[in-house]
């Protein structure tokens, strides 16, 4: 990647992600789905998935140890199902009597799947071999957040890894399959503009210099941001609801 001091670095990138991020999740707790409020921070909300999925390939180009790498998300993902569950029984998005429903994967292992196949798509074996790997990581975390789809951005953003300007148009053209993945043929709860707030990540990425930037709270932070923010969230909803409390708080 070129250098340019006056670009976005990755940790700039990491920073808008958890911002957006953060937005997005209290939108989903605290305002009513078809407000304008609520869908503003959900359409800022759609950069996070792929944007993770960019920094995950620049990751894997920059790791001398892509198994300690691979293995960091794992032990988060881990570490994240919990919070990630009373988060969906905090928005009511999860059913506390059907235990089954406790097994949904958070984004993390969706983003450990997309690694796995990565290095696998880069192993110098055939298309026979490469393939079907890749087809069972994404039928494994089929049931998780974002599944498949991150999966598919994951090797176009690598294809297209040094040609900036191509891996944005095929970004672009990517994305109606990318909302296949993720939704099917299903209308979701939020308005269809909404939606295009995942090209948001474009200038984002054109913007990008190749720096690394800060090194906030060290090699962990950004990890952990992801679980202690939905258990605090989770824990906020359970208070507020003991006060007696009812939710959404703006419409």
């Amino acid at each position: 990647m070129k250098q340019d001091a006056k670009g976005l670095t990755a940790f700039d990138l990491k920073l808008i992600a958890i911002i957006a991020m953060t937005l997005d999740h209290l939108a989903w707790v605290f305002l009513a789905d078809d407000g304008l409020l609520s869908g503003v921070l959900h359409f800022i909300g759609r950069l996070v998935a792929p944007l993770m999925c960019y920094l995950l390939v620049e990751g894997f180009h920059r790791s001398t140890d892509v198994s300690s790498y691979l293995g960091r998300l794992l032990i988060f993902a881990l570490l994240s199902q919990l919070p990630f569950s009373l988060y969906l029984i905090g928005i009511g998005n999860l059913n506390e009597a059907d235990w089954t429903q406790f097994l949904a994967g958070n984004v993390l292992f969706s983003l450990a799947a997309a690694l796995f196949s990565l290095r696998v798509w880069h192993k110098a074996w055939s298309w026979w071999q490469k393939l079907p790997i890749i087809m069972l990581m994404m039928l494994m975390v089929d049931g998780a957040d974002y599944g498949g789809g991150l999966i598919f951005l994951v090797l176009l953003f690598d294809v297209f890894y040094h040609q900036k300007q191509r891996l944005l148009m095929a970004y672009l053209l990517g994305v109606p399959v990318f909302y296949w993945l993720v939704y099917g043929s299903e209308q979701t709860v939020l308005a269809w503009w909404v939606h295009l707030g995942v090209l948001l990540i474009m200038p984002l990425i054109y913007g990008y210099d190749g720096r690394q930037g800060r090194r906030l709270g060290g090699r962990y932070f950004f990890y952990a941001f992801y679980p202690v923010h939905l258990l605090l969230i989770a824990l906020l909803v359970w208070v507020y609801e003991r006060l007696g409390g009812a939710f959404p708080l703006l419409v």
